[in-house]
């Protein structure tokens, strides 16, 4: 029997901070991704914390004047236009903080607009923005437009639903001493709706695993069978090679936008010396995977 997994596309939130200006990371993915995408000023699901750049303190208390001065697509982002508010739990863009070293940061509540760039008619899985905040004029050091502290935005754009078919159970030919090795095409289909303007185009790959849990990454190989998973003619640089079943070593499928395609790994078993007559049953794993 072939049993069939589907992966799903999963997000986390954390916080971290890098170098001297401190980053706050915030994520938006699959389970809240419509909520945000082309509303206006829609309120975060929790407040964020803003660590800001202690040096500009200079050792001592403060009154710090800040205001978020807009975000910009990094690595190669263009889908969406960002914009982020929000000081003091209202939805304002400049407002001031009382500030002492080793508590420089707030707490507020922000909202965030999203919209769509109708320019782009394609849109990546993975979409960054950084959204700055900078120190204005406040006493008792002035340091005007500095930039302070950085908001990390991470989209992770959805896919279309997609869908694959196999044969529930597949029977390889018998090998014996006169016929030491045969093969079998293992057709798989492969289906995902076409995308829509706020969805990405998934690039499709497979990975194998396998019950019998073998060291080398086979299907199986014990005294008497080996059973080996093989790249098909699909893939013309790698056909004829094996495609191991450590869930790890890709099988290539490409972009899949409202059609199907289907590929044909092929499974081939080999007789060992001295084998003795037997049937052997594997269960094998294919896993759906979206870049």
């Amino acid at each position: 029997m072939v049993k069939v997994i589907v992966c799903a596309l999963l997000a986390s939130c954390s916080f971290l901070a890098f170098g001297a200006v401190p980053e706050t990371q915030l994520h938006i993915n699959e389970s809240n991704f419509k909520r945000y995408i082309n509303h206006e000023k829609v309120a975060l699901d929790e407040k964020i914390t803003i660590r800001v750049d202690e040096s500009i303190l200079a050792g001592q208390s403060a009154s710090v004047e800040v205001q978020w001065a807009g975000c910009k697509a990094q690595g190669g982002s263009s889908g969406f236009d960002m914009q982020i508010i929000g000081l003091r739990d209202l939805p304002e863009v400049h407002d001031s903080y009382q500030m002492k070293p080793g508590e420089a940061q707030f707490q507020t509540t922000a909202w965030i607009t999203i919209t769509r760039k109708k320019s782009e008619e394609m849109i990546s899985k993975r979409q960054v923005y950084e959204c700055s905040l900078l120190g204005t004029e406040y006493y008792p050091v002035s340091v005007k437009d500095k930039l302070i502290a950085k908001l990390i935005v991470t989209i992770e754009v959805p896919r279309p639903s997609c869908s694959i078919t196999v044969p529930a159970t597949i029977n390889v030919p018998p090998v014996s001493r006169k016929n030491p090795q045969t093969r079998v095409a293992l057709p798989v289909q492969l289906e995902c709706e076409k995308a829509d303007q706020f969805q990405f185009i998934p690039d499709v790959s497979l990975t194998l695993t396998s019950d019998a849990h073998d060291v080398h990454g086979r299907l199986l190989e014990d005294d008497n069978l080996t059973l080996q998973m093989l790249y098909g003619s699909d893939v013309p640089d790698q056909e004829g090679n094996e495609w191991l079943a450590n869930g790890e070593q890709k099988y290539p499928v490409g972009k899949i936008n409202g059609e199907s395609k289907t590929v044909t790994p092929v499974i081939k078993a080999t007789i060992k010396e001295g084998a003795v007559p037997e049937v052997r049953k594997v269960n094998a794993t294919l896993t759906m995977n979206f870049s």
